[in-house]
């Protein structure tokens, strides 16, 4: 990729029969769009193990089968490739409310004996792979159990199946950096993670997520890892929510300018930007005066 990769995080308003109205998506410079978010049916459900996939609060894989309307959704999703600059399209796990889809990993991990082969999550996984070949990869946004043995092994799990990897992480880099070293230096994993979407806009004095910094962590643990555009620096186009008060992080125009200034800071290892996410976009005014008025 020549120019910077711009990803966009979208939710519902990329479901099936909404494509179709997002035309002006294939030329708003974004290069990937990553679908937010998939949940793993849990201990509320009445499926505990994974045998079913949620695309947010519906039902869209049951069993090693796709749920109407879901059935066609792979053909839209395939059309935000054709004749833009949209390249990619991963699928995010984990982020959302509840946020709890990796402790419902690690359980179906643990009581499987520390492995995902033929569990329910690991057959409906590959029925995603084969049913939407539109989608690249898988997002993880894990935001709920830091457990690096389990974390590891679902990141193989979904490698094995086809997909490529990306982390989204914004604190905790000693678990995120020693996952991603244990993933490169494994027989399968060496460009298994093609890059960070790294939350910059969750700032922690005592883990702060700025590009530069997790670059010299990721340099200060694996030498020999070259950190050119591997982080992708997100920015937050969050709307306060009332819809007559102002943007309360940034307007879509103050975003743009975000990225851009990640972008130019200098540092080799920005290679573009995220936004978060396309509903404050599509749904809310894009200028502070109209969101005023």
């Amino acid at each position: 990729m020549d120019g910077p990769n711009i990803a966009m995080y979208a939710g519902d308003e990329v479901g099936p029969g909404q494509v179709a109205n997002l035309q002006a998506a294939k030329s708003a410079g974004w290069t990937t769009v990553i679908l937010s978010f998939v949940h793993i049916s849990d201990e509320r459900s009445k499926k505990p193990d994974g045998s079913i996939l949620f695309f947010n609060e519906s039902p869209f894989i049951e069993d090693q089968q796709v749920l109407p309307p879901y059935t066609t959704w792979n053909m839209s999703l395939a059309q935000l490739k054709q004749g833009g600059t949209i390249s990619k399209i991963y699928m995010s796990i984990g982020g959302g409310d509840p946020v709890r889809d990796f402790t419902t990993i690690q359980r179906i991990y643990r009581d499987n004996g520390n492995s995902f082969d033929k569990t329910p999550l690991f057959k409906n996984l590959v029925w995603l792979r084969n049913a939407f070949p539109a989608i690249d990869g898988i997002d993880m946004d894990c935001e709920d159990q830091f457990d690096q043995p389990s974390f590891v092994a679902f990141c193989k799990l979904v490698h094995d199946i086809g997909f490529e990897i990306t982390f989204c992480p914004f604190g905790t880099h000693d678990f995120w950096i020693g996952s991603l070293q244990q993933i490169r230096e494994s027989p399968w994993g060496s460009n298994a993670v093609r890059w960070l979407n790294l939350q910059c806009y969750y700032f922690s004095i005592d883990d702060p997520p700025i590009p530069g910094i997790w670059a010299d962590l990721i340099k200060k643990q694996m030498p020999g890892f070259n950190t050119d555009k591997f982080i992708l620096a997100g920015a937050w186009a969050r709307y306060r929510n009332s819809p007559t008060s102002s943007w309360d992080d940034a307007c879509p125009g103050q975003v743009e300018d975000t990225l851009k200034n990640f972008i130019k800071s200098g540092h080799g290892s920005v290679g573009g930007g995220f936004i978060w996410n396309m509903y404050c976009m599509l749904q809310r005014p894009t200028t502070r005066a109209a969101a005023m008025a």
